[in-house]
């Protein structure tokens, strides 16, 4: 079955320190490994090698993200983190609160991303103002020296290059975080996606999703899952589990 078009937030981290400037090489922690997911990727690889630089793949299968996230915790622990991550939700911000990441302000500004991208997704494409993620689905950065901000802007640039955002969800069965990708080429399911998010838009209504952990912190959305799973196995009435979901949620804020 074709993948619902959505638009799933991921993001790409730059890890301080992480891209030799000498070779001009990139590497990606994600977890893309599907057929359809690795032809969407396959587009922004092309695209970044097109700009002068080489893309090395580190893919982590499974977990729907879990162990590419373990992956780079440890990677990062240890001081050999990748040049870039994929990431969803509020991860991108608590990594910014760690401060973490670092910014693509410049790039933004240059390419007009607060025209181009709808409030709900610049929450977690921003951090106190400023560019921390590129969303196309969605691509963001952490702290670099400066001798290797050039492949972060560039990865930047390709991440919200129109054509290339219009490619990769044609390929990936979502729609662009670019509002203004024309969408002619997308099938039915497509463009009713872009309409819906347009009048959620245009109604203040659009909500985050619980899944791809844009609607509550890792810490409560796990706490939630536990109430759950506990809920169908212990044969609690529905009533008490909603009070200790909302118990637990309020507890891990």
């Amino acid at each position: 079955m074709k993948h619902p078009h959505a638009i799933a937030l991921a993001a790409l981290l730059l890890v301080s320190g992480a891209i030799q400037a000498q070779d001009k090489s990139v590497e990606v922690v994600h977890w893309w490994t599907s057929g359809s997911e690795g032809a969407a990727l396959k587009v922004l690889k092309d695209d970044v090698v097109k700009r002068g630089f080489n893309w090395k793949d580190s893919a982590v299968a499974g977990g729907g993200g879990d162990n590419a996230r373990a992956a780079l915790r440890a990677r990062v622990a240890a001081g050999t983190p990748p040049d870039a991550m994929q990431m969803l939700g509020y991860s991108i911000t608590e990594y910014a609160e760690e401060g973490m990441l670092g910014n693509v302000d410049a790039v933004a500004a240059a390419e007009g991303w607060d025209k181009l991208v709808p409030v709900p997704l610049q929450k977690f494409s921003k951090f106190k103002g400023h560019w921390v993620a590129a969303p196309v689905n969605q691509f963001g950065f952490l702290k670099v020296g400066d001798k290797q901000m050039a492949g972060q802007a560039a990865l930047a640039s390709a991440v919200m290059d129109k054509s290339f955002q219009e490619k990769f969800n044609l390929v990936k069965g979502s729609i662009p975080a670019r509002t203004d990708v024309a969408m002619d080429s997308f099938d039915d399911c497509g463009k009713k996606s872009m309409n819906d998010m347009k009048a959620a838009l245009k109604n203040n209504t659009m909500v985050g999703s619980f899944a791809h952990g844009h609607a509550m912190r890792d810490k409560a959305k796990a706490a939630a899952i536990d109430v759950v799973a506990k809920f169908f196995d212990s044969g609690k009435s529905p009533a008490e589990a909603a009070k200790q979901l909302a118990a637990a949620v309020a507890a891990n804020k």
